[in-house]
């Protein structure tokens, strides 16, 4: 692990879906938490090699090393029926999509084998997937996840365009998990770290609280940090369609992916869920 301290490392994301959790580090606080800003491949990277110790990460790398984490029970990032940020941007519908070529995101694995499963799985399509480095022709389609997909859907003439969200939600009937608090283990295992993480957590809820009750304030020092192009009423419109909440049907749904991936054989086995007490 990275620090011996009890000062928790807390994985940034500097995306707008995560504006909730985050936008009240931005200024002056206890010097109880380090934040440490990346993309969510970046920490999850981070989190398997012990170089923070908790962040709202993506949840297929959950299933990927289910021995190392824990996970929050309360709080997750989620969709409703639709996430607007996470989606499959395409010359050609979804149906026609059977050997083209696919860009796949480089910022999120979750993503990437989400649309995996709708189409191979679910449609029964089977795509070319290429890196998002990876030379040769243009990809008919490519997937795109947070802000990028934001701009890429108010900028761009792209004839099709799919809410991986959505399609889950057509298929499943469930809304989607698309990344969940994960714990390193290392932190349970320190009696003052294990306490720095219970005030983290509440603290957490009370983050995403206050955005709720005053979001244009928030998004307006987020802004000042991380400036972008989009309108701001438009993030604020943005917010009216994501889920903070881990329901019970939240648990369901990325059990099911669990489930989905496995048969796909893009995990060994369904992890089981270690939520921390």
């Amino acid at each position: 692990m990275a620090s011996n301290s009890m000062q928790l490392i807390v994985g940034r994301i500097p995306f707008f879906v995560c504006t909730p959790y985050f936008h009240d580090s931005l200024e002056s606080h206890s010097g109880a938490e380090i934040f440490l800003d990346g993309t969510p491949r970046e920490h999850n990277q981070n989190l398997a090699q012990g170089l923070i110790h908790l962040s709202p990460s993506s949840s297929y790398e959950y299933a990927k090393h289910p021995d190392l984490y824990w996970i929050l029970p309360d709080i997750c990032t989620a969709s409703t029926l639709e996430i607007r940020s996470v989606k499959l941007f395409s010359k050609k519908s979804l149906l026609d999509l059977n050997r083209e070529p696919i860009e796949l995101s480089d910022q999120s694995e979750t993503s990437n084998n989400l649309l995996k499963l709708l189409t191979e799985q679910w449609k029964g399509i089977h795509p070319v997937w290429k890196s998002a480095s990876s030379e040769g022709p243009q990809p008919t389609a490519r997937i795109l996840i947070g802000d990028r997909a934001l701009l890429e859907d108010q900028n761009s003439d792209w004839p099709f365009r799919y809410d991986l969200a959505t399609l889950w939600q057509e298929w499943k009937g469930l809304p989607f998990v698309f990344g969940m608090w994960m714990i390193h283990r290392s932190v349970l295992e320190s009696p003052g770290l294990r306490e720095a993480l219970q005030s983290y957590r509440a603290h957490l809820h009370q983050a995403v609280a206050d955005f709720r009750a005053d979001p244009r304030h928030a998004l307006e020092r987020w802004l000042k940090k991380y400036p972008s192009p989009i309108h701001l009423d438009d993030l604020l419109l943005y917010y009216n369609i994501i889920d903070y909440r881990f329901t019970p049907a939240h648990q369901e749904s990325l059990r099911e992916f669990y489930q989905e991936c496995a048969l796909a054989g893009l995990i060994e086995k369904a992890p089981d869920l270690r939520f921390v007490l």
